[in-house]
């Protein structure tokens, strides 16, 4: 607790930059809170919280209560638990104001209690204002609650962005103390035009649902491992884990084990394809199929229209370079279509199999 106030002081005075990593959970006193960035020092840094705990009980006494008051910044691997109680605006499980920055595997599990209800408070389980360009949440999950005679104003990732933030890849598990919801109150986040949310997830509704850009989901899917699967996305880069059997619910760190889709089909566009579903499993050994794009002569799939960057080959030199079938066959349709003196140049062999793009016809020899 002694070091975490030391590097508070450091960054609110001018140090701005250093990183910090925590080597250990701490638990603060009670209405003790060194908050990190103040309006003249944004902390710019990255502080890693190497899959710790923060843990605090404090009675806000003016706007803008969280661990990061001000960040420009990195914060990863941090995981905040406690209570925060406020008459304030801002209350927030992680950072109280961002400029121009990346909150990425982190865990709120902190219950925020509204003592003055107020629609314009814009309190949050991860991140309240999302101030400047280009704002990043993403692979978080808040798991902590909002309580109050009447909350309000009060959203389970972000309290409110008026610039452009991205939310991607966050699991919103938060509740009220009470049934329903109070006035102002989102599901994911509240925000103008250019928020952009992404393959976010939420058990519990409450407010606006931010429709069409977020699903809502069963605590048996939760379970089952389906959401940590799609939570992950392409599968390129595994940050949420789970331990199949044990875990109520996924969590973006490495400290469990990976999920992976058994049996079962993908379309082309990486859906589930709804007649051969998958299980989940902690062990892969029965992978997933994944249909083949249906590329036309341009190189767009006729199926979920994704474009194939090397379907269009390079010109060099006046000469289009050609190294693969699908190049091959816009090569056969640009002819086709009266572009009939263009210049082309193998680098690569070539196996049509059964096909054969034929160069040239009747009107465009």
């Amino acid at each position: 607790a002694d070091e975490l106030a030391w590097f508070a002081d450091q960054v609110n005075n001018g140090e701005t930059a250093i990183n910090g990593a925590l080597t250990a959970d701490i638990t603060l006193a009670d209405n003790v809170l060194p908050m990190i960035g103040t309006d003249a020092n944004k902390y710019v840094g990255v502080f890693d919280g190497q899959y710790h705990t923060v843990t605090f009980n404090v009675e806000a006494t003016e706007a803008k209560t969280a661990l990061f008051r001000k960040l420009s910044g990195t914060v990863r691997n941090l995981h905040t638990a406690g209570r925060i109680s406020s008459a304030q605006a801002y209350a927030c499980g992680i950072v109280a104001e961002m400029w121009g920055a990346t909150v990425e595997n982190c865990i709120s599990s902190v219950t925020i209690n509204i003592e003055v209800p107020n629609v314009d408070q814009c309190h949050a389980g991860v991140a309240g204002r999302a101030s400047g360009a280009g704002n990043i949440i993403r692979n978080c999950v808040f798991d902590g609650k909002f309580t109050g005679e009447d909350p309000q104003s009060a959203s389970g990732i972000v309290g409110w962005a008026p610039e452009r933030t991205f939310i991607q890849n966050c699991l919103q598990l938060g509740t009220f103390e009470q049934e329903g919801a109070g006035r102002g109150c989102f599901t994911i986040a509240w925000g103008k035009d250019p928020m952009i949310i992404e393959n976010c997830y939420y058990l519990n509704s409450f407010g606006y649902l931010n429709e069409g850009v977020s699903t809502q989901v069963t605590e048996e899917e939760l379970a089952d491992g389906s959401i940590c699967y799609n939570l992950n996305g392409d599968q390129e880069n595994i940050y949420w884990t789970q331990n199949l059997g044990e875990d109520a619910y996924p969590l973006p760190w490495n400290t469990a084990k990976q999920v992976y889709a058994q049996g079962g089909n993908l379309l082309c566009n990486g859906s589930f394809d709804p007649e051969h579903l998958p299980t989940f499993s902690n062990e892969n050994t029965n992978p997933m199929t994944r249909d083949d794009h249906k590329f036309n002569g341009d190189g767009v799939c006729t199926e979920c229209g994704f474009f194939d960057a090397t379907a269009i080959p390079q010109l060099v030199d006046g000469c289009y370079e050609v190294f693969n079938i699908t190049q091959w066959k816009w090569f056969a349709s640009q002819v086709a279509a009266g572009n009939t003196e263009i210049n082309v140049k193998l680098t690569a062999d070539l196996n049509l199999g059964n096909e054969l793009p034929m160069i040239g016809t009747e009107i465009n020899p």
